[in-house]
């Protein structure tokens, strides 16, 4: 492939289900190191609204896919959805609460 990165579109506005089918496809067919996930974000997704655990679900499968990079669309970002991405960034590296990075739980330390 002689793109440096593919930021694939399809899992930043529709629902869940549909974001699961396109990143598992993506994943399947394009390799890893090229991967650019989309995610969405509440300005662009208003069904997202007062909705954590899509954020939750699209986190847990975006990081089950090993998937290396995603990015966010449309600005401003969702504050929730910066927590998720620093949880997925630092895998919560140094942090004593290691089952944070399930993204399930609080995370109760401050680690940047």
């Amino acid at each position: 492939m002689k793109v440096d990165r593919f930021l694939e579109m399809d899992t930043y506005y529709f629902g869940l289900s549909r974001y699961f089918d396109a990143l598992d496809w993506y994943v399947g067919n394009v390799p890893q190191d090229k991967l650019g996930v989309a995610v969405a974000n509440l300005g662009v997704n208003p069904s997202l609204k007062n909705k954590p655990d899509e954020y939750l679900s699209r986190m847990h499968a975006l990081h089950k896919s090993e998937a290396n990079w995603f990015n966010f669309f449309d600005m401003p970002i969702d504050e929730e959805w910066l927590e998720h991405a620093k949880r997925w960034k630092t895998k919560c590296a140094g942090c004593p609460n290691l089952a944070c990075y399930e993204l399930d739980v609080t995370c109760d330390a401050n680690v940047v």
